[in-house]
């Protein structure tokens, strides 16, 4: 999570993404009757940004919107630490849990 918005904080989280999910992005398939690709998604997933990646992973899942890109890939990405580690020799095993959730099943 980059910045804490306010729907992380209400009485409902994380209830309340979904729903969240669908006014933001949800649409766009309905309206168009196009692939979606997720530009980038990502965070740290410490605590509550682990919510919200897992919730998010669902709902592009359920979705078939699985084609998306995590954000980022460098460990020097200061608001989301990256993929990688500082010796860019290996990686999250907590983040790849969301990229191996998305992978295997690429959008038809």
């Amino acid at each position: 999570m980059v910045f804490d918005l306010s729907i992380f904080n209400e009485e409902n989280f994380p209830r309340n993404l979904e729903s969240v999910y669908n006014n933001q992005y949800g649409w766009f398939y309905e309206e168009l009757k196009r692939a979606i690709i997720v530009g980038e998604w990502g965070g740290k997933c410490n605590d509550k940004d682990w919510i919200v990646q897992d919730r998010l992973s669902t709902w592009l899942e359920e979705n078939c919107m699985t084609d998306a890109f995590w954000w980022a890939l460098n460990p020097g990405s200061a608001d989301t630490e990256g993929l990688l580690n500082d010796e860019w020799n290996n990686y999250s095993h907590r983040k790849m849990t969301f990229v191996n959730k998305l992978q295997p099943k690429p959008t038809k």
